[in-house]
């Protein structure tokens, strides 16, 4: 079966295309326009059909292989070899109307807002004695795609959309969820908790509600990630345990630096961190899930245009209330507000600070998309 490597045959001709997963939601959004059959009984009964007009490309996407030797050798279409996530370019033609038709639905891909239901419902599949999630401030899934971890692992690595704002302080409350993700495994009995967090409960409103339900003798301020690992070291985990940590991801390197950051040496030392807090816990010989997610991704600075909301615009994507705007904009409801969002990777909303590095509250992929890493350790 010949294998090619050109999606532009799809312009042409129908395509079968196989890919993992994780990578079908992905590839449905950079295939926004072409026709992807549910079965290939719909595509036959649409053929036969006197109302069908093609016009638009068609591809076979995760076609059973029993549907294959009739697709390619009866009709003879072909089969492309295509990477599992498609590249991030492919993404922006599209992307815009994809996250505007599922902002009020029900997306294929893992909503954020769903995040505290989706790990309640995992754990509760296995019930592993200790299970951990640890969110980073800023981090988009196509970064994820760096990370390397032992083969020995069982690991499942997603795209989550956030359907909302991307801002921190909005992704980090849909990830905790109500009920919180605390209040969930409490139910499921794990009551011993390690919440971790570089900012003080009583001087940060957004980390006294990320650890509302943990007592103050199982919250932790910490300076650095070797606290944590100080603390889990001695940790009694004779019974079932619930570990929770927020820390910077790439957020503080986009915010405030005067030369342009190494966000390649940031993505590795995190990656570093993950498998050393595994390691970690894997001593205590229990039964482990961890789960690994962002707030929201970063759009990095390349030399975007200015489109503003209004004079004296605020955020650089943007702008509370509704404003007109020369760019394309969508509008989101948060919390009963309504904020008027750059809905492409090309504008920014205000002068850039010579500091600024990257943006993010704004819909694109680099700042909707961000990792869902799951985790198993027997």
């Amino acid at each position: 079966m010949k294998q090619l490597t050109d999606i532009s045959l799809i312009q042409k001709v129908p395509c079968l295309l196989n890919v993992a997963p994780e990578g079908v939601e992905l590839w449905r959004v950079a295939l926004f326009d072409a026709w992807l059959p549910s079965s290939f009984t719909e595509w036959k009964a649409m053929m036969d059909s006197l109302d069908f007009q093609e016009s638009k490309p068609t591809v076979f996407l995760n076609f059973p292989s029993s549907n294959y030797t009739e697709l390619t050798q009866t009709f003879g279409f072909p089969v492309l070899d295509l990477p599992d996530i498609p590249e991030i370019r492919m993404l922006y033609p599209h992307f815009t109307r994809y996250f505007e038709k599922y902002y009020l639905q029900k997306s294929n891909i893992l909503q954020q807002s769903c995040i505290s239901e989706e790990i309640a419902l995992r754990i509760n599949q296995d019930l592993p004695d200790i299970a951990m999630f640890l969110i980073l401030d800023g981090f988009s899934f196509y970064e994820s795609l760096e990370w390397e971890f032992p083969k020995n692992w069982k690991i499942k690595l997603e795209p989550c959309l956030v359907d909302g704002l991307s801002t921190t302080e909005f992704g980090m409350r849909r990830l905790i969820g109500n009920p919180t993700v605390t209040h969930r495994l409490f139910e499921l009995g794990y009551k011993k908790r390690f919440g971790f967090s570089y900012w003080e409960r009583n001087q940060n409103k957004l980390t006294d509600t990320l650890f509302s339900e943990f007592p103050t003798t199982q919250l932790y301020r910490v300076t650095s990630f070797e606290e944590i690992l100080q603390v889990l070291a001695k940790a009694d985990f004779t019974d079932k345990a619930y570990i929770q940590i927020v820390r910077t991801g790439l957020d503080r390197l986009c915010h405030n630096h005067r030369e342009r950051p190494d966000s390649a040496s940031t993505i590795r030392q995190l990656n570093q961190a993950i498998k050393e807090i595994i390691d970690l816990i894997t001593r205590s010989n229990k039964r482990i899930k961890v789960f690994v997610t962002s707030d929201h991704g970063i759009l990095w600075f390349n030399h975007q245009k200015i489109a503003p909301f209004s004079e004296g615009s605020q955020h650089p994507r943007y702008f509370k209330g509704n404003s007109n705007c020369s760019a394309k904009t969508l509008c989101i409801n948060e919390s009963g507000g309504n904020f008027a969002v750059l809905a492409e990777s090309e504008s920014i909303a205000r002068t850039r600070k010579v500091t600024e590095w990257g943006f993010h509250g704004g819909i694109s992929p680099e700042e909707s998309l961000v990792p869902f890493l799951d985790i198993t350790l027997a």
